[in-house]
Order: C-alpha cells, then structure tokens, then sequence
C-alpha cells in the first residue's frame, strides 16, 4: 500500500526539524516532508477526493483528530495500484504525483475500487482541488478573502 498516514498532530509536526520522515507502508519510498507539507497547502488541509472536501485535521483543542492519507496517483512500487514499471520509481516523491485523501477515500482508491480510479481521473480530481483552493485564497482587489475576514 502507498500512503503516509498521519492524525492531526503529525500532520502538525510536519516541516519541523525532527529528523523524521512519513513513511509508506509495505516497504514503499517515502515522500519527503517537504512533499506532504506542499500538498497539504495546496489542499488546503482538505480531501481531494471529488466532491468530499473533508477537514482532514482534527480539533486539537477538543483533542480530536482526523485520519488522512497521503497517496500515490502512480504508485511507488511498479505493483501497486496503479503502478508502471517505468515511471513508478521517478514518480514516487515527485508532489504533483501525491493527493490527499480522508480514510474513506484512500480506502476506495487503494483497495476497493481501485479500477475505477485510474491515473487520469485521479490527477485531475487533485488539479480541480487545488484550482479552487488557489481561487479562494487568492485576493481580489478591493475584496477581502473569506479566508482571511475572520
């Protein structure tokens, strides 16, 4: 299986200098922190799955968390869902090649219907994502971002 996965409070360590790095399971390569600290931002801490837009972190001050799954569009290792002999490798930590994904989601992706969910449709749910999340922080002249009026 080719994803991180990490509660809130991981997730919150992420880009700070503790020598430690997500990993993968099954032996897979790891995306660096640097990675998962990009596609985090990028998805505004969201899910990327079509339609879901689930809070992937938790309430620490209620001391909750969400799980979230850091995955593989083409997996890392050649034999993973949708893997490529060629590509896997190169691809592996490259961030444009990871989505973020709520425990649902990852689960229909990585196992359940894994045929339903090819390369192609999964880059492009990740691009339309991150599309509306550079629109709703992007400032607009004279407006003041909603993300920012609170």
């Amino acid at each position: 299986m080719c994803n991180v996965y990490m509660n809130a409070a991981q997730a919150a360590k992420i880009g700070k200098s503790n020598g430690s790095s997500p990993r993968h399971g099954n032996g897979s390569l790891t995306a660096s922190e640097k990675n998962c600290l990009l596609l985090w931002t990028r998805a505004g801490g969201r899910c990327q799955y079509q339609d879901c837009n689930r809070k992937l972190l938790g309430d620490f001050s209620r001391g909750s968390s969400s799980k979230a799954y850091v995955v593989h569009i083409v997996a890392a290792n050649p034999e993973g869902p949708r893997g490529d002999p060629r590509r896997s490798s190169d691809l592996a930590c490259r961030v444009d090649n990871l989505i973020l994904l709520c425990a649902e989601h990852q689960k229909l992706v990585e196992r359940d219907a894994v045929e339903e969910h090819p390369e192609g449709r999964l880059a492009e749910m990740k691009r339309c994502q991150e599309e509306r999340m550079r629109r709703y922080f992007t400032p607009v002249a004279g407006l003041v971002s909603p993300a920012v009026s609170k």
